[in-house]
């Protein structure tokens, strides 16, 4: 029987929509003390600061398929739901999700705090330009090598690189927030629009585009939000006709969850479904204007089935004592707003009992621009 997951100090991040242009006083307070730390730090990012390159070229993003682990025999085996630190061992995918959160951060304190928009403006720059331009730095577009399997040569990436990667929506988020300098927008355009590209021809983009579960939802949630940078109008035709198709497809929640339900963490597969389609849901709309009614709809079905979803064995106690239910708090907050319902309901700070450390930071200062 496989052994259970332990509780982290911590709840996993959550990628949330477009921060509110509204945040809340309490929002404001922590990123303000966000901001002073990151403007502190003398800290940069790049896929070639990984301890472990990619044997094909340093610029390449390189990761190993996280539930791998080695027999006795030689062979590697998956084991869904449990983490070998062994394949955690090359740091791209963090140096990635460490850039995506700092850069919005530094959006969001540009934008908001009058005192620290130049300082944050020019610091966002300088992390935009080592992770996404100079050469020796770069992080190349194309993400032919992430998710290997280590016990196989010559090195080929999946179709889970979108997992990899999902935190480039921040970035893209970012830039919508606040704007940078022309030469360095279309820098960043060309490299987003150059990925575009590769996800739509590649072999692991055409394989991920329709594999029917998280993935597919979060391939579709990265390729909106690309948009929403190099072509907002595209954008919300991309996420409208996506989501059309999946309501068609999946008319059932059941239907919309089965291939992840039937994982070894059907709680957390849930969630993870749900996040990326709240991403595309926030994207079918021009500010401040609702999500289209039929998709609300849609999606308010999805929270109350994700309800009712049970734990898996090793989600036991993981995915107990209110743990799931304060994680799908965040999806009905961002239902609430959407529908124009109070907020003020789930508080000034996401309810974090049941974590040692509850929410950190950056999930307690997101919940105000939610």
């Amino acid at each position: 029987m496989a052994k259970p997951l332990p509780i982290p100090s911590y709840p996993a991040k959550i990628i949330v929509p477009t921060p509110r242009s509204d945040p809340s006083a309490q929002a404001l307070k922590l990123l303000r003390q966000q901001a002073r730390s990151i403007l502190e730090s003398k800290e940069t990012y790049s896929v070639t600061f990984s301890p472990v390159l990619c044997p094909e070229g340093k610029n390449h993003f390189f990761t190993l398929q996280p539930y791998m682990w080695l027999r006795k025999d030689g062979n590697w085996e998956k084991r869904d739901g449990h983490r070998n630190p062994y394949c955690d061992l090359p740091k791209g995918q963090q140096q990635l999700s460490e850039m995506s959160r700092i850069v919005l951060t530094l959006a969001l304190a540009a934008r908001h705090l009058p005192e620290r928009k130049d300082a944050a403006t020019q610091r966002m720059h300088e992390l935009l330009e080592i992770f996404f331009v100079n050469p020796e730095t770069m992080m190349i577009p194309e993400v032919r090598y992430s998710q290997c399997n280590p016990g196989e040569t010559p090195l080929k990436g999946n179709s889970a690189f979108i997992i990899a990667i999902r935190n480039l929506i921040l970035v893209t988020q970012a830039l919508r927030v606040t704007s940078v300098d022309s030469v360095l927008d279309q820098q960043l355009g060309r490299w987003f629009q150059i990925q575009i590209e590769w996800m739509t021809s590649s072999d692991q983009g055409k394989e991920v585009a329709n594999c029917g579960d998280n993935k597919e939802y979060w391939y579709h949630a990265v390729m909106a939000s690309h948009y929403a940078y190099v072509d907002p109008s595209r954008a919300i035709t991309y996420a409208i006709n996506y989501l059309n198709t999946l309501m068609t497809r999946y008319p059932e929640p059941a239907a919309f969850f089965a291939q992840d339900l039937n994982r070894t963490r059907p709680r957390h597969y849930t969630l993870f479904a749900l996040e990326p389609t709240f991403i595309l849901v926030d994207l079918t709309r021009v500010s401040p204007l609702p999500p289209p009614a039929h998709i609300l709809t849609y999606i308010e079905n999805l929270i109350d089935f994700a309800h009712t979803v049970k734990p898996g064995a090793i989600e036991v106690p993981l995915e107990m004592e209110g743990r799931y239910e304060r994680q799908i708090a965040w999806f009905q907050r961002m239902l609430a707003a959407w529908k124009g319902s109070p907020v003020g309901s789930g508080g000034d700070l996401p309810d974090g009992e049941g974590w040692s450390k509850g929410w950190d930071m950056w999930m307690r200062t997101m919940w105000g621009f939610v």
